[in-house]
């Protein structure tokens, strides 16, 4: 197994802010639950109805840089494949 070294880890903040701004120009919506140890996030049209989304899935799983690098080019691929557009940019900051 890999070590995992500190610089890869991300504040919970910086995880939600990171999740907001992967999926331009639509938008997302993060946030904590259960004693801010879940999150949650959706994605919306550019008509403001939900395409994409998911749940309860603990924090520490997308502190780790490479984790939420995942999780953010699932949700991309998936999002394009329902034919939407998204900018380029966004996941290359994480």
């Amino acid at each position: 197994m890999a070590d995992i070294k500190i610089d890869d880890q991300l504040e919970v903040e910086e995880v939600i802010n990171t999740l907001q701004s992967s999926f331009h120009p639509l938008r997302c919506f993060a946030e904590l639950h259960q004693n801010d140890q879940r999150i949650r996030y959706k994605i919306f049209d550019t008509n403001n109805e939900p395409i994409y989304y998911r749940e309860d899935i603990p924090i520490y799983k997308l502190q780790n840089k490479s984790s939420l690098r995942a999780r953010i080019r699932e949700a991309r691929s998936a999002i394009k494949e329902k034919n939407h557009q998204l900018s380029d940019n966004g996941i290359d900051s994480v």
